[in-house]
């Protein structure tokens, strides 16, 4: 009977020490996360684009063109759920060699408030224009007399993103998001109407039509 009882003690305190040490693992699994205060997010994106652009009135052209990004988010955290802030994006076209740094309002939410949580952003902005190409390329490929220069002005920008924030500290997380973004600009083209027989004049954009282009792609953040 007393060896019975001395077992069944032992199994209670075992099960006890169990109990306490589980308990303590899960609250070391999920993080204690920031409900408020300054946050900065840093963003590398890589875009490609789609659709197509026209110029010379009806005529179009495809977006192929690859974007490479890099963002810096400052804002402030209101809640689990709501993000608001300003950011600063450099925006390199490599193919033409044109850069694009726009400044936008930075919204973004969590949809819960878990270490793992769906993230939505949306960024409204200006895009600054820096031309490194002043060339125009073959719109489609050889054989061909049409020439054109893309991302020839400023304008509006727009993006949003879906994907997921994943916390790894209480005021540290990473974001993974599919990308949209829409630049506003312009074509420039050459016009073979005002052909001079020179051999270089298709090189030399004389002519634009406004445009918007789309990208989608990818972008990453570190928040911190």
């Amino acid at each position: 009977m007393k060896m019975k009882f001395s077992y069944l003690k032992s199994v209670l305190i075992v099960s006890l020490l169990l109990s306490v040490c589980i308990k303590h693992t899960q609250a070391q699994l999920s993080f204690d996360r920031k409900d408020w205060g300054p946050v900065f997010i840093t963003s590398p994106s890589f875009l490609n684009g789609i659709h197509k652009v026209s110029y010379d009135g009806d005529k179009t052209t495809p977006n192929k063109i690859p974007v490479v990004g890099l963002s810096q988010f400052v804002g402030y955290q209101f809640s689990h759920y709501f993000m608001m802030g300003l950011g600063v994006e450099f925006d390199y076209w490599t193919k033409p060699r044109n850069a694009f740094v726009p400044i936008y309002l930075d919204l973004r939410f969590n949809m819960l408030s878990h270490d793992f949580s769906p993230h939505w952003y949306l960024n409204i902005g200006y895009g600054s224009h820096w031309s490194i190409d002043s060339k125009t390329r073959s719109a489609h490929g050889i054989n061909t007399n049409a020439y054109v220069l893309h991302g020839a002005k400023p304008g509006i920008m727009a993006e949003t993103g879906l994907g997921v924030k994943a916390n790894a500290s209480y005021s540290n997380a990473i974001i993974i998001t599919f990308t949209a973004k829409v630049q506003e600009s312009a074509v420039k083209f050459w016009d073979p109407s005002t052909d001079t027989g020179g051999t270089q004049d298709k090189y030399i954009a004389n002519k634009y039509q406004n445009n918007w282009y789309v990208f989608l792609g990818v972008k990453a953040g570190i928040v911190f």
